[in-house]
């Protein structure tokens, strides 16, 4: 419902509506539990960010603990 120059003018701005993106990291370390790690409780360091982009999209980064 959003004009084409309000869409264009949000990408990269943050996104403060539902659902919440501690609700995405839980479902991301739950689903990753057994592939990239043998339980979550492993996880040491969360950066999450959510951001209006041109399209949905969710990156995942996993890497060594340091």
């Amino acid at each position: 419902s959003w004009s084409q120059r309000k869409r264009l003018a949000s990408i990269g701005a943050p996104c403060a509506v539902k659902p919440d993106v501690d609700n995405f990291a839980k479902q991301v370390a739950d689903a990753l539990e057994g592939v990239a790690y043998p339980n979550d409780s492993r996880i040491t360091d969360v950066v999450t960010r959510k951001r209006y982009g041109s399209t949905a999209s969710l990156i995942i980064e996993v890497g060594p603990a340091s």
